[in-house]
């Protein structure tokens, strides 16, 4: 559950970033107004925008004006850019490389045991899917994960979320094959 202290921080840090210098957060200091902003967008990202990356988003903002500020925050501009970027990054495999594969496999290693664990039918959006649609493994991975089948099918839930992979899928999985021995080896 994203809280309002969350979303202030993710704020700061993508300012402390975009600003290249330590910003001391102070929530008692801000304005009724912008604590309510805050609380609207913790109420997003924990409902509609839940598959949304927070820290990509505010990233976002500072890339949309070099004075974003929480007064800004739920700005649609911000969405709808944001929007714009993930669907280029998640429909361009053209961009997978070694090192992005590299990340996803870290990031699976780093929390799940093993491969069965990760991809198990415990919840209704499986991790694999979840992890996907924040940015924490590639396309390419989530297809390797079907093709050794540790991932039997989609089910409705999971569909709708990955749209673009399933009308693409033969052409992602040829290219999925070019990495498929490194896949094998390191997953």
């Amino acid at each position: 559950m994203v809280t309002v202290s969350d979303v202030h921080m993710a704020f700061i840090k993508q300012k402390e970033l975009y600003q290249n210098k330590k910003i001391n957060p102070s929530f008692s200091k801000l304005s009724k107004e912008n604590r309510d902003k805050l609380q609207k967008m913790a109420d997003y990202f924990n409902t509609i925008y839940q598959n949304i990356d927070m820290d990509e988003y505010m990233a976002t903002g500072f890339e949309l004006w070099k004075t974003f500020n929480i007064n800004k925050i739920d700005d649609k501009k911000v969405f709808e850019k944001y929007k714009s970027k993930d669907k280029r990054r998640k429909r361009d495999f053209s961009n997978i490389s070694t090192e992005t594969i590299k990340n996803s496999i870290d990031y699976i290693h780093s929390k799940y045991e093993n491969l069965f664990e990760y991809c198990k039918n415990d919840i209704i959006i499986r991790r694999p899917i979840n992890d996907y649609i924040h940015n924490k493994i590639d396309g390419l991975t989530l297809i390797f994960l079907v093709e050794k089948k540790y991932i039997r099918s989609f089910n409705e839930e999971e569909k709708p979320l990955i749209s673009y992979i399933i009308s693409n899928y033969t052409d992602m999985k040829h290219r999925m094959y070019k990495y498929y021995e490194y896949l094998l080896k390191n997953l």
